[in-house]
């Protein structure tokens, strides 16, 4: 429940900033200008924030270029990210289909950017309740046949990826993994989305299996991902394994979640996988409502910025920064204040007052201040 209120507080915030302070600003701003803030914040993984310039630069964007063209869809995808930031579901989905009719267009019905379009378009159908159509849809993705390109045979998404194991040739394997990896993807998203239906229907049993076969098929991946790496763990791979454990978090699979960052830490300790990993465990564990987990989860993370990058440093200061976040869901303002004071000094002495980081800080901790001092009244 604290939770909740917490994100309601979260959207009720950003309501008042879109509707009030930022909007007149947004009309003013150049083509230019709303590419760059768009880019710049999204490349933050700020998506709410970005969505008044996003949804400005959709409006400009169907003058500018041609409604069904790679450009304009290109527009759509940045857009609808804002839009789902902010669970604007009912946004989201008409752009979503949008993004499904520019992929047929575009690339045809036997292509992986339909399948992928149609996958997303599942989801936002299954936020809106709209279970049945959402459940059609799933079926409809793994049933796409797709061209595999070492054999040029057409094969449906569920079995593509065997059709690739199939292939003797590592070498030849090999040249087929951008293809593999993304149509694995798709594959495990649809079978979450299947899953996530079938839950809110109160089909236990289907869920149950579904989301197993998703689990499955998601630790088939994570070896094939870090097997192809050859050790090595680059940014691609936490990248690719970033965007694996978000289709589970993201429709609320956190249990199944957990199972999977568990496994996958224990692969990635040392490398810099693991930072981002932990950082997803103790935030699963936060909503799962397991704080002992999520304190521990945190506290080590905290403990590890301190050994690699010192206490005077811009990590050290996130790490407390995201303790202090975790207080807070505890209702515990006390040491929350403590956590984002010595953050929120560590960010004075490295980038000094005008940084965002500093700015954001100062925020956060004025909050707790007023939560404190209303609590006390």
């Amino acid at each position: 429940m604290r939770l909740l209120i917490h994100l309601l507080l979260c959207f009720i915030c950003c309501t008042q900033i879109l509707l009030g302070q930022i909007k007149p600003s947004v009309d003013k701003m150049s083509w230019d200008d709303l590419i760059s803030i768009v880019d710049e914040y999204q490349q933050k993984g700020w998506y709410a924030k970005s969505l008044p310039y996003a949804l400005r630069m959709r409006e400009l964007a169907t003058d500018r270029y041609a409604k069904k063209g790679t450009r304009y869809a290109m527009i759509l995808r940045k857009t609808v990210q804002a839009s789902e930031a902010v669970e604007d579901w009912m946004l989201s989905q008409t752009i979503r289909k949008e993004l499904v009719a520019i992929s047929a267009l575009l690339y045809g019905k036997k292509s992986v950017d339909y399948a992928e379009a149609l996958v997303h378009l599942a989801k936002v159908k299954m936020k809106l309740g709209q279970y049945k159509e959402s459940e059609n849809l799933c079926w409809q993705v793994k049933n796409i046949k797709l061209q595999n390109p070492l054999n040029q045979q057409y094969y449906p998404v569920q079995f593509f990826n065997r059709s690739i194991d199939q292939i003797r040739d590592k070498g030849q394997r090999k040249r087929a993994y951008r293809v593999y990896f993304e149509v694995k993807i798709i594959f495990i998203h649809s079978l979450i989305t299947l899953s996530s239906n079938y839950l809110a229907r109160g089909e236990h049993q289907a869920y149950e299996l579904t989301n197993e076969s998703a689990l499955e098929e998601t630790a088939k991946l994570i070896r094939y991902v870090l097997n192809s790496a050859g050790g090595v763990i680059s940014d691609e791979v936490i990248t690719n394994l970033e965007r694996l454990f978000y289709i589970f978090d993201d429709c609320e699979s956190y249990k199944k979640g957990e199972q999977l960052y568990l496994t996958t830490i224990d692969l990635a300790r040392g490398s810099d996988l693991y930072l981002p990993l932990a950082l997803n465990l103790a935030t699963i564990y936060t909503r799962i409502g397991e704080y002992t987990g999520a304190r521990l989860m945190y506290t080590k993370l905290l403990q590890r910025a301190e050994e690699k990058y010192g206490t005077e440093s811009l990590p050290f200061a996130a790490a407390l920064a995201d303790l202090a976040n975790f207080y807070i869901l505890l209702e515990d303002s006390s040491e929350a204040a403590k956590l984002y004071l010595k953050a929120k000094g560590i960010v004075l002495r490295l980038q000094g007052r005008e940084s965002e980081l500093y700015l954001d800080l100062n925020k956060k901790l004025k909050n707790v201040y007023r939560f404190s001092q209303q609590r006390n009244e």
